[in-house]
């Protein structure tokens, strides 16, 4: 995380894993309310000092119980802008190739209530009821094999509230709109 003139830039790792045709999901808390979960990819904040590789190796742990072996390819990275806090988030996507372990998170901060191989329809059906849905969509949309490995996608919230979305390369035929200037 870093600070620049009041903005926030936080630097996200986030991870693919795959049993057969099922991705691992974590049902996570936010903030105080028991009531307030969502269904998400392990991953989270890459800390001081780590590289992404490494955030992304101990999120999947302490959030899943899991031990990565290998890291695969890129899936997209996602770079969103939300002028109305201040904040921008850059998060790295990727595929685990190799893995081993059996799922019991050991979350530091207690807010991993559950983690489940759920179906890849499924898992992209419950990345798509995320509250920035226009950010969970590209990850939604990777996992039902619309969008290629290696994307790069751009959210910006626009004065409207609506977000705007935009990807490199850019793909027209998508609905989606021109490179953001």
């Amino acid at each position: 995380m870093s600070e620049v003139r009041g903005w926030r830039t936080d630097i996200v790792a986030l991870a693919i894993v795959r049993r057969g045709d099922s991705v691992l999901m974590v049902r996570e808390q936010r903030g105080s309310d028991p009531q307030l979960t969502y269904w998400l990819l392990p991953g989270g904040l890459v800390e001081r000092g780590e590289v992404v590789s490494e955030g992304l190796v101990r999120e999947v742990r302490e959030e899943a119980g899991l031990q990565v072996l290998e890291i695969g390819s890129l899936a997209c990275i996602q770079h969103t802008v939300d002028a109305n806090k201040g904040l921008q988030v850059l998060a790295f996507v990727y595929e685990l190739l190799l893995w081993s372990g059996e799922l019991q998170p050991d979350d530091p901060d207690g807010d991993i209530l559950e983690v489940a191989f759920v179906p890849v329809a499924e898992a992209a059906e419950r990345l798509g009821r995320l509250p920035l849905n226009a950010v969970s969509r590209c990850i939604a949309d990777y996992l039902r094999g619309i969008y290629p490995a290696g994307m790069t996608w751009m959210c910006k919230q626009l004065a409207s509230g609506e977000w705007q979305l935009t990807s490199v390369p850019n793909i027209p035929r998508f609905g989606l709109g021109r490179h953001m200037a």
